[in-house]
């Protein structure tokens, strides 16, 4: 009786750890596409699960838990950059790792007139 567990377990484990290896692929490799930009911003001190997180309700990835995996997987869960990201098109999981890691935060573009003092700059 016991060796006919064993021998269904032997038999379901493959399976399931095929199965779960499909779903985490078709995750990481899928991509999200954005029509319109989404910014989401990854604090000072926000570890994975808090950027996966926030990135999952922003709608830019699929998983939280399969960026995390991702992230842990390539060893760079303790290298996402904090910083405000804009995302537009079509991203796999991937490749907003590779964003966050790469510090691609989003720029904001300021104009200084000319002569004005510290003083009267930081008024304005």
């Amino acid at each position: 009786m016991m060796r006919k567990f064993l021998v269904a377990g032997l038999l379901v484990m493959p399976l399931l750890l095929l199965g779960v290896g499909f779903w985490f692929w078709r995750v990481a490799t899928t991509p999200v596409v954005l029509a319109t930009e989404v910014v989401v911003t990854i604090p000072a001190g926000a570890g994975a699960g808090d950027a996966a997180r926030r990135l999952s309700q922003a709608g830019v990835i699929r998983s939280a838990l399969a960026f995390r995996a991702i992230t842990a997987v390539h060893g760079v869960n303790h290298r996402l950059q904090a910083g405000e990201y804009a995302f537009v098109g079509s991203l796999a999981a991937g490749d907003v790792v590779h964003r966050l890691v790469d510090g691609d935060v989003l720029l904001h573009a300021i104009t200084l007139p000319e002569g004005l003092t510290r003083q009267q700059i930081v008024r304005q």
